[in-house]
């Protein structure tokens, strides 16, 4: 019936309701507190602000708690003296509450006091909400390069559990004097600062704390400081950012090398298995031979191979294969084992004549979007989407062997749509060092078409083939759908297109069967007569 009452009150007079049920909070009980607390949030105007702010001073703890609850989310910036006032409060839960609405309504300016006040918290709940707080008043200072300056002030001045309160903020905060200071503080005398500092930087808001991480997992004694920074290192690592794929695996790998237990190792097998790339899917292949991590490897490798959906362009090439072949021989989780083998049975023969598909590739530029290089050599030339989209030319790619052969062939397919072409170099070297040209596109001027351009040429020793790029004739970026390499003798025959006749017209077909067609025969069909 109260409860009852007191959404009468509010629906019939809300500005006339204020008064008591401001003083029906002194006896109500917890469920009636909240549902006066949610009939004053939804009063209009300023009355029941300043009503409620008078009311803190002789309410009990648990109505001042709701009260200062409301003031935050009524946004009452008016009445933040009162609030300031309940951070002094003698009940701990009351003062929690005043940091919680303090991170909401106090200014930048006032950044000092929020301070001063979190270094008097004494309850962890207290503390947690007073650290909020303080990141929430400094991050509205409006440089953003300075809003770390309050907290570095006050860490000048304090040492011990004060410090280690502050450093917390700092993680925050970030920024590079914060990140220098926290640095710093993990050679401190003190070593519950020293913890603190490890922590702060293993909660750093960006992955700029990385790098000083993973000097200091590889340097400190202690084990629990060791734990703290790899597996801070490792989340940061993990934190979206802008970096190539490649860069991201390689510094999973350098935590890896770091890393003195199964478990750590294990964390960055987790972060690698979100990278749907070659080069992460290499990474994590590495472990499977270790009886410690071949079920997180196994499981990480077919989480990196196998595609969500249809939608999900499909890693290719040998490598991508090999791991989950191994990958189902090695683990004993059977309904894994079954997707992968199921996966792999309904893979496309692969082109075992081709000596590029699936190896290491590198450029000359970044690419654009998630068309990676190792699309250039994936095996599938049939999709000029599945591409390496270079940002811009001159530019190359280059497609590394893994061990010198003896070739004469290159089929170089770019993107097509019926009017760009492409100026290029195609150029072969056994040490990556000396190059020598072996089909020379330069002045090319003929559109790209879905059959590509098998160049041959004398049979040619060779670790190395490069496509150096030189001209798109429509935009500034180069797009490569698929480079293939053959030995010498083993290249195929590309159907020939079809020749004019004797009147000039070029037949599609003979009239009779599809003999002679070069293009789609979906929807097509030859009847007789």
């Amino acid at each position: 019936m109260r409860l009852a009452a007191i959404e009468a009150a509010h629906q019939l007079a809300p500005d006339d309701a204020v008064p008591p049920l401001l003083a029906m909070l002194n006896t109500a009980e917890a469920d009636e507190i909240a549902a006066v607390q949610s009939a004053l949030v939804r009063t209009p105007g300023d009355k029941v602000l300043s009503a409620s702010a008078a009311a803190l001073a002789k309410a009990p703890p648990p109505v001042r708690v709701a009260l200062l609850d409301l003031l935050a989310r009524r946004g009452a910036k008016s009445n933040v003296e009162t609030v300031f006032a309940a951070a002094g409060d003698n009940e701990a839960s009351v003062r929690t509450a005043a940091f919680r609405a303090l991170g909401v309504l106090a200014a930048a300016e006032t950044a000092p006091r929020v301070i001063e006040l979190t270094l008097k918290a004494t309850e962890e709940d207290e503390r947690t909400e007073a650290v909020s707080a303080v990141v929430q008043v400094c991050g509205r200072i409006a440089d953003a390069g300075a809003q770390a300056a309050p907290v570095l002030a006050a860490i000048g001045q304090n040492t011990g559990e004060k410090r280690a309160l502050l450093l917390a903020a700092l993680a925050q905060l970030g920024g590079q004097e914060a990140l220098q200071a926290a640095v710093a503080d993990t050679k401190s005398e003190d070593v519950a600062v020293q913890d603190a500092a490890f922590a702060a930087l293993a909660a750093w808001k960006d992955a700029s704390a990385a790098e000083p991480l993973l000097d200091l997992a590889r340097s400190t004694e202690r084990t629990k400081q060791h734990v703290v920074a790899l597996r801070g290192y490792f989340h940061l690592v993990g934190l979206p950012s802008g970096r190539p794929p490649e860069q991201t695996v390689r510094m999973y790998e350098d935590g890896i090398a770091v890393a003195k237990r199964p478990d750590e190792k294990r964390t960055a097998l987790g972060g690698l298995a979100q990278l749907k790339h070659l080069a992460a899917l290499r990474a994590v292949a590495k472990h499977l031979d270790d009886p410690e991590l071949q079920a997180e490897a196994a499981s990480a490798v077919a989480q990196i191979a196998l595609p969500k959906d249809e939608k999900e362009q499909p890693l290719r090439g040998a490598d991508m294969v090999a791991a989950l072949k191994k990958a189902a021989e090695v683990t004993k989780d059977d309904a894994l084992r079954g997707r992968i083998t199921e996966y792999l049975n309904n893979l496309p023969k692969p082109d075992e004549a081709n000596l590029a598909q699936g190896k290491p590739v590198t450029t000359s530029v970044a690419q654009q979007g998630d068309r990676s290089p190792d699309k250039a050599v994936d095996g599938n030339s049939a999709d000029p989407n599945s591409a390496w989209f270079g940002a811009a030319w001159p530019s190359w790619l280059k497609v590394d062997l893994e061990q010198p052969a003896k070739i004469d062939s290159a089929h170089v397919t770019f993107y097509w749509d019926g009017t760009r072409s492409y100026q290029y170099t195609v150029d072969v070297s056994l040490d990556d060092k000396e190059w020598k040209t072996v089909a020379d596109l330069s002045n090319n001027d003929k559109p790209a078409t879905s059959r590509g351009v098998m160049h041959t040429f004398e049979p040619v020793e060779a670790r190395y083939v490069r496509v150096s790029i030189l001209k798109n004739s429509v935009n500034e970026a180069v797009h490569l759908v698929e480079l293939r390499v053959f030995a010498a003798g083993t290249a195929p025959k590309l159907a020939s297109l079809p020749q004019p006749d004797a009147e000039g017209f070029t037949p599609l077909f003979n009239g009779r069967d599809l003999t002679g067609w070069v293009g789609s025969t979906n929807g097509y069909v030859v009847e007789d007569g």
